[in-house]
């Protein structure tokens, strides 16, 4: 039997993706060279992995049976290029990090590095920056060791440690009327121009769910890529808006203003790592500071 690791991870991205056009897309390769590398594991395997329903591919039993493995395999893999560029690069006292947007661009885990850098001088580090729809993936393939992003998680090979929820705030510019309201529901932003990320993430359908609650649309004036730039419209005057609070904290204190929310809307955010990796005392470290940085600018907005 000769099964190659690419034929594996066609098999898992087809699953986890939905499709062939899909996993083609991310593996950068045509669908019929995807389709081939399918075949060609089947093949090995002496038995099918997805029933053809039409164009629709469904996982067999067999494929079930074989997914689990198929997963582990793959991880595993990802171990190994991971030490063997932690060994190459320095001798095996690497640390790489990786974040979405709201906890990367503020002083979130920027001062957890900086930190870690301080009290570990013998460990290097690499940083990423991530979007959240892309993140997990980029743990599971063995990108970085550690990530940081929204959870509930997608993905089935990564484990989670979750920090303290946060909730959701209003946010104006500064002088707007609404400034000095001990807090902010949806019956109060109706007749505002409010300013949303698009439909894909997160607190966009937590919003819309308190709107509709409420008895109200959302019916956003601006829709933008994503809740940092959301909130630099809102300094800028653009309009009002309901965000997390980590993207506000890319905003110069006095530029805008946050309220609490009502309905409270928690927002879990945590760390995110392969199942296969074990955690070590410096990961944990590592978590904790995040989890002091968090808590310090807390107090602080």
């Amino acid at each position: 039997m000769n099964i190659r690791f690419r034929q594996l991870e066609a098999f898992v991205l087809i699953v986890e993706t939905g499709g062939v056009t899909t996993a083609a897309k991310q593996l950068n390769l045509t669908q019929s060279s995807v389709s081939k590398l399918l075949s060609g594991l089947e093949t090995e395997l002496g038995f099918v992995l997805f029933d053809r329903v039409g164009r629709q591919l469904r996982l067999s039993e067999q494929g079930r049976a074989f997914l689990k493995k198929a997963r582990e395999t793959i991880a595993a893999f990802g171990d190994i290029q991971r030490t063997a560029e932690d060994i190459r690069d320095n001798h095996g006292r690497k640390l790489r990090i990786c974040a979405i947007g709201p906890l990367a661009f503020g002083a979130l885990v920027p001062q957890a590095i900086a930190e870690f850098a301080r009290t570990n001088p013998e460990f290097s580090l690499s940083f990423e920056t991530k979007f959240r729809i892309e993140i997990e993936e980029w743990v599971a393939q063995g990108g970085s060791d550690l990530g940081f992003t929204l959870l509930p998680l997608s993905h089935h090979g990564l484990e989670a440690r979750s920090l303290e929820p946060v909730n959701a705030v209003a946010v104006v510019p500064a002088g707007h009327p609404f400034e000095d309201r001990a807090y902010l529901e949806p019956s109060d932003l109706v007749k505002e121009p409010k300013i949303m990320p698009h439909g894909s993430a997160r607190v966009r359908a937590l919003v819309e769910a308190n709107f509709m609650s409420a008895g109200h649309r959302l019916s956003p004036k601006i829709e933008t890529s994503n809740a940092l730039s959301a909130v630099h419209l809102v300094s800028q005057g653009a309009g009002v808006s309901v965000l997390d609070p980590f993207s506000c904290m890319s905003i110069p204190a006095g530029g805008i203003k946050l309220i609490p929310w009502m309905p409270e809307t928690p927002m879990t955010y945590g760390m995110i790592w392969q199942k296969s990796r074990t955690l070590s005392a410096i990961d944990h470290q590592f978590f904790d500071l995040v989890k002091s940085s968090i808590e310090a600018h807390s107090v602080q907005r």
